[in-house]
């Protein structure tokens, strides 16, 4: 067993505390030469680490060698090896002090402060700035945090435009990015059809609403005409009055159709001079006693017809297209729901 003698220990690189008192010889690891960390002994009487003693014995059972004593090869079994208690209390009870030179704070290993203490309140650790994320690369003590910050005011205050100022370009971007994924998808789900069917659920209550709380007219979902061949075509949508409007006011249901802005105007002909066929679905059970109610609309060069230079082009139809009466009187709207049917066609009729 070696001499036992008295050394200052001091940890090497990556260690955040100092020992006040002199670590014994006979506490350090003969493997690492560090202080020992759950210490364990041999029955020969050395002392080691429990992980390198444990990495030692790996090493050996590895490359198919006989257990040994690291210090003086004798054999071993793993019976030999026992920890430390005894040495593991005298080392906990040893003295720490702060690893920052000038800083008088100690104390007892086992208490595992010195971390807590140097992180968090230690006037002499150094640290960064509290506008780090704003961009100042500063680091200073803590003590000195404070008269920094009053003397980088203009610094930071620069910074901090700088951020906000690249926040915005960033929002803005994320919102053009995001408009346009939105517009993108929106136009994907446009039906691309020459037969149209509006579905209107909850009628009731939408007439309610437009006889007493001023909500006119509500629309249908945009849709694309198109041919046999071709995928694109003019951009439509119907739109009706429930309580009617002009000589259809309080008497009828006002039904109308309008030319949007699509996509595929630029390749389109203009005037649009197609037929429009609007139909409200009688929903009698039989099919020989439905009475459906329809109306065309002929394209031809006016406005309502023209490529739209807004949104959409004024709509198109009929103030008077079905009676409040004769909604209520044949099978147009059953479970409170009805159906307008939308047709395309195209010249000659």
């Amino acid at each position: 067993m070696a001499e036992s003698t008295s050394n200052e220990y001091r940890p090497p690189s990556g260690h955040d505390e100092d020992f006040v008192e002199a670590v014994d010889k006979d506490f350090q690891c003969l493997i690492c030469h560090l202080p020992l960390k759950e210490p364990v002994q041999t029955r020969c009487g050395h002392r080691y680490c429990k992980e390198c003693l444990d990495e030692h014995i790996k090493r050996q059972q590895s490359q198919g060698q006989s257990l040994t004593c690291p210090f003086d090869r004798q054999n071993l079994d793993k019976e030999d090896i026992f920890p430390d208690k005894a040495t593991e209390r005298k080392i906990l009870s040893l003295a720490i002090r702060c690893p920052n030179v000038g800083c008088k704070w100690t104390g007892e290993v086992r208490l595992k402060e010195v971390s807590t203490h140097t992180k968090n309140e230690c006037r002499l650790t150094m640290i960064s700035c509290p506008y780090v994320q704003m961009g100042c690369q500063a680091k200073v003590q803590r003590q000195g945090a404070e008269s920094h910050l009053e003397l980088a005011t203009r610094l930071h205050l620069d910074l901090v435009c700088i951020k906000l100022n690249n926040t915005k370009v960033l929002l803005d971007k994320t919102r053009d990015e995001l408009k346009n994924a939105m517009e993108l998808l929106k136009s994907s789900s446009v039906q691309h059809t020459n037969a149209f069917l509006w579905r209107i659920d909850g009628f009731s209550e939408i007439l309610k609403q437009a006889k007493n709380e001023g909500k006119e007219r509500i629309y249908s979902d945009p849709f694309y005409t198109k041919t046999e061949t071709d995928g694109f075509g003019y951009k439509l949508r119907v739109f009706i009055y429930p309580n009617g409007i002009g000589n259809g006011k309080n008497t009828h249901m006002s039904v109308f159709i309008t030319i949007m802005k699509g996509e595929y105007d630029a390749i389109l002909p203009w005037h649009f001079n197609k037929k429009v066929k609007l139909t409200l679905i009688d929903q009698d059970d039989d099919p020989e006693e439905r009475e459906n109610e329809t109306k065309e609309v002929e394209g031809r060069n006016i406005p309502s017809f023209s490529r739209p230079t807004t949104e959409e082009n004024t709509g198109i139809g009929f103030d008077c297209f079905v009676s409040h009466e004769k909604l209520k009187s044949q099978h147009y709207i059953v479970d409170d729901t009805l159906f307008l049917q939308v047709e395309i066609r195209s010249p000659p009729y």
